[in-house]
């Protein structure tokens, strides 16, 4: 008796195997998914092939799932596990969904609701209906966002409209972002995260945080109008940004729409560090808005990553508000624009050699320098601008033991070339040795003013003294010494 009820179980068994596998595996079931996926979505959802699995849970293995047309979604492999019970009532409950393989290009041209599948499918389909999700797990996916594709895998979990990450890893080229955080789905996508990175190049970082942030169009489709928000304070022991090594980078991310803005964002850099902000309008081209200041930068190693080795030594501090527009960080600088000043104190210029160029033009001797001793100085400041690939300054002054300079002129930065126009004012003690004739037609006050060009390139400068303009000063400085005589005569007459 007990060995015949047995046997019953095991024929029904079979059958309701059976009929699950049928239920699960049919092509009529794939089409039911298909039109509901479609009508969900409101964008063309094709599956290649619907199939049942029984371990470890009772499920559907879906492959080569296509969404879009043309296809901007290529789901390889989607596996959804479900609660046996609640699908025997066409419900897809405490469901693990597993995406593998697959390609996804982002942003997306379509919203995907937050609400899950209908309640009633479309056309009278008697298709399992999505009412929650238990765990959702993403391996070896690839996103692809402004020409990058970035290699994901995540494991998070869905309650309601909030979406648990547990765990979210994000690689390409030399960043390798793990992120954990929170996705509120309504009344809009807001995010908030928290990824750390031991590698980071800022270009990939915004290629991430742009292929999560909807379009404005897609935005505007969906959560009542709302714009998605992303938010992400992001951390990384070294990073580059445009070929330029930083250290400890951090900032707080935040993305809606095109717009990104990193506030505040700071970062060490040759031997210094930076402090501000970063606003980024991304689509098929970066425009940025640099804000910020640096402070004790080592000249030498900025001179060094521009290719000019060995010409100046010193430390740096200055800010600025800088703009740009181009493909990537390489080209925003190319075209940057923009205000800032500098001060550079307690360096060496070598090569520069103002002394030098001064005592020849007193006509005394000097012995033949190999210009590696430099020009000491104590303070070097500028007020400036950048436009078209020229720096700009009206104001740049320069103070050393023997000389202080007062100069205005420009960098053409591809070239490197220099157009300055400057005042060589002499210490006291070096006006002193210049001939009595000298002194006066060119002093100003207790100190001599000797007009000079400075031409040439960063890396060679060129300095002569413009004797022309020397005349004209020194005729100046003569009519003002005769007419103040002058005057003195012509006062002696009322004074008696």
């Amino acid at each position: 008796m007990v060995r015949r009820l047995l046997l019953v179980l095991f024929v029904l068994f079979l059958v309701l195997a059976g009929g699950v596998y049928w239920l699960l595996s049919s092509d009529g079931l794939r089409r039911s998914l298909e039109s509901q996926a479609s009508a969900w979505l409101d964008e063309t959802v094709v599956i290649d092939r619907a199939s049942a699995r029984f371990l470890p849970r009772l499920g559907i293995h879906l492959q080569n799932v296509r969404i879009g047309s043309p296809a901007q979604v290529t789901l390889a492999l989607v596996d959804v596990s479900t609660d046996l019970r609640a699908l025997f009532s066409r419900r897809i409950e405490q469901a693990d969904i597993v995406i593998a393989d697959s390609r996804i290009a982002l942003p997306l041209a379509f919203v995907v609701p937050t609400d899950g599948f209908a309640e009633d499918a479309p056309g009278g389909s008697r298709a399992p209906t999505v009412r929650s999700i238990r765990s959702i797990s993403l391996r070896d996916v690839l996103l692809v966002s402004r020409g990058r594709e970035l290699a994901v895998s995540a494991e998070s979990s869905l309650e309601g409209t909030h979406l648990n990450v547990k765990h979210f890893t994000a690689r390409s080229g030399d960043t390798s972002v793990d992120a954990f955080g929170s996705v509120e789905l309504s009344p809009r996508i807001d995010a908030r995260l928290e990824a750390n990175a031991s590698q980071l190049d800022l270009d990939d970082l915004l290629a991430v945080v742009e292929a999560f942030s909807p379009s404005k169009q897609a935005s505007s489709q969906g959560g009542g109008g709302l714009p998605a928000r992303i938010s992400a304070k992001v951390t990384a022991r070294r990073s580059t940004a445009a070929g330029i090594e930083l250290g400890n980078f951090s900032a707080t991310v935040v993305a809606q729409n095109d717009r990104i803005t990193l506030s505040p964002i700071a970062f060490q850099l040759f031997g210094g560090r930076y402090d501000g902000t970063l606003e980024v309008e991304a689509g098929d081209t970066l425009a940025i808005m640099l804000t910020g200041g640096v402070r004790d930068l080592d000249v030498a190693q900025l001179a060094a990553f521009g290719r000019i080795e060995n010409l100046i030594t010193g430390r740096l501090t200055g800010s600025g508000r800088f703009n740009g527009r181009g493909r990537d960080m390489s080209a925003v600088l190319a075209s940057a624009r923009g205000t800032g000043s500098a001060v550079v104190t307690d360096g060496t210029i070598r090569g520069l050699d103002l002394v030098r160029t001064v005592v020849q033009f007193f006509g005394s001797s000097v012995t033949e320098s190999d210009g590696s001793s430099g020009n000491r100085f104590q303070r070097i400041s500028s007020v400036f601008s950048v436009a078209n690939q020229i720096v700009t300054s009206n104001s740049l002054t320069m103070n050393s033991a023997d000389v202080d300079v007062v100069a205005r002129g420009t960098l053409t930065i591809p070239t490197k070339a220099l157009d300055v126009g400057a005042d060589l004012v002499l210490s006291e003690s070096l006006s002193k040795q210049a001939g009595t004739d000298l002194y006066r037609y060119t002093r100003e006050g207790n100190r001599i003013v000797l007009p000079a060009l400075v031409g040439g390139t960063v890396s060679q400068p060129q300095v002569r003294i413009d004797a022309a303009a020397a005349i004209r000063r020194g005729i100046r400085n003569e009519v003002e010494q005769q007419l103040k005589g002058l005057l003195d005569r012509l006062k002696l007459p009322f004074q008696e």
